[in-house]
């Protein structure tokens, strides 16, 4: 999200490959909303404002901005070819971590090394967790994810989505592929 970060990793090495990994904006920012909400008690959407009598989304907050992926990708899109990015979706990352992963071990060229073998589902979390090569230890999510979001009333999720949605678009026309964020109940 630093504008200069890009020119700065190009300064390093123009030839790096890069990773972005993007989940649906609604749902990251009901994320951090959520951590938000359990640490300092009663609702309060502060991510809305009002103005002249109507709420609207305030996208320069920035839990809000940081979803504005299309945004952030054109910082690096002036620096970097997209055959030098690969992004993955944030969600099929936690639904299918193996075939994600192995995307990610084709797009950097290097042998393939992770299989089923290297990832296990923990039930307790609801997420998959990594075996790593390196550790006896499987290493899992961190005790502050996998914890229910705050729902959603109907007309708060609609802002949301109807805020993100020209982003989402631009991003998906700069990469060439889409996502399914919509979501599935019409709001």
């Amino acid at each position: 999200m630093v504008p200069q970060a890009a020119k700065e990793v190009y300064a390093m090495d123009k030839h790096v490959k890069l990773l972005m990994v993007v989940k649906d904006p609604v749902v990251t920012l009901m994320s951090a909303f959520s951590r938000q909400v359990s640490a300092s008690g009663p609702i309060r959407y502060t991510f809305l404002k009002e103005e002249n009598g109507t709420r609207t989304v305030n996208g320069a907050l920035y839990s809000v901005a940081r979803g504005l992926y299309s945004v952030h990708l054109k910082h690096w899109l002036r620096y970097f070819p997209l055959s030098q990015l690969h992004i993955l979706d944030g969600g099929a990352l936690v639904k299918d971590p193996i075939g994600q992963t192995q995307a990610v071990e084709r797009f950097l060229q290097v042998p393939p090394r992770l299989t089923e073998d290297n990832f296990f589902f923990n039930q307790t979390k609801g997420f998959y967790c990594l075996k790593p090569f390196t550790m006896r230890e499987p290493k899992c999510l961190g005790k502050n994810k996998g914890r229910p979001h705050v729902t959603l009333p109907p007309d708060v999720k609609k802002l949301l989505y109807d805020f993100y949605r020209p982003y989402n678009q631009e991003l998906f026309r700069l990469i060439g592929k889409s996502f399914d964020w919509e979501p599935k109940d019409k709001v």
